[in-house]
């Protein structure tokens, strides 16, 4: 059975998953997914390369740092020329999760500025 929203089959594995769920909620640079998910790094490497290899996740580097995004799946009867990430659709969504507010909240701590 394939997930409609993410094209994964049934025995994909768990930190995929988890990596894409994480990533769902909008782009997050390589080192906070591995802290997150308590995962270490090379095992993340590893994770997220293979979720770019099967165009799931985006990557877009920004300094020293790689920020990833969630690829949504082509509509039927796109053209295939763009390709919408998650984190477009959720900045329309004016609903702020408990993630979204510990997010921040992390990143206030930090010294972090983010986009409100």
């Amino acid at each position: 059975m394939i997930d409609r929203d993410t094209n994964l089959t049934e025995g994909t594995h768990p930190t995929r998953r988890a990596i894409l769920d994480l990533l769902k909620r909008g782009e997050l640079p390589a080192g906070e997914i591995a802290r997150v998910l308590d995962v270490r790094r090379p095992a993340l490497s590893h994770h997220l390369s293979a979720l770019l290899e099967e165009q799931q996740v985006q990557c877009r580097p920004r300094g020293a740092f790689r920020y990833y995004s969630v690829l949504l799946p082509e509509k039927p009867g796109s053209d295939g020329a763009t390709a919408a990430t998650h984190t477009d659709v959720a900045e329309k969504s004016k609903t702020e999760t408990s993630f979204t507010r510990a997010f921040k909240r992390l990143a206030r701590e930090r010294g972090i500025a983010t986009s409100d």
